[in-house]
């Protein structure tokens, strides 16, 4: 979940998401979705959504496996995707709760659209 508006959301884009490594590593192993809050902000409240940027990682029946908001490098980025994928393919998520971390001094709170701080 982004915001265009916001500088952590382009920052992750930039310095993360647009890096050789992830796009490739995502579309091999994962359906990326983005979620503009502004576009689409039932969605991401639907999502549970409460900061922007967020990362949500959903299983193929809808069950989250990680959650994590804020600013991450690319090669942390990488790391904890993997981690979820290799832990999920051996049947050890999703948990009851999905695993949730982040900088909140790099997010901003879920606002109405247009609404930025």
């Amino acid at each position: 979940m982004y915001a265009d508006w916001y500088n952590w959301c382009e920052k992750l884009e930039r310095e993360a998401l647009e890096t050789p490594l992830i796009p490739q590593w995502l579309a091999e192993r994962y359906v990326p979705v983005a979620v503009d809050i502004d576009e689409q902000p039932n969605l991401a409240r639907q999502l549970g959504t409460k900061l922007v940027p967020t990362v949500l990682l959903l299983t193929p029946a809808g069950e989250k496996l990680l959650k994590f908001y804020g600013f991450l490098a690319a090669a942390s980025m990488a790391d904890n995707l993997q981690q979820t994928l290799t832990a999920w393919r051996k049947g050890e998520l999703p948990d009851l709760e999905p695993r949730e971390f982040g900088d909140q001094e790099t997010c901003c709170p879920l606002t109405a659209p247009h609404e930025a701080p």
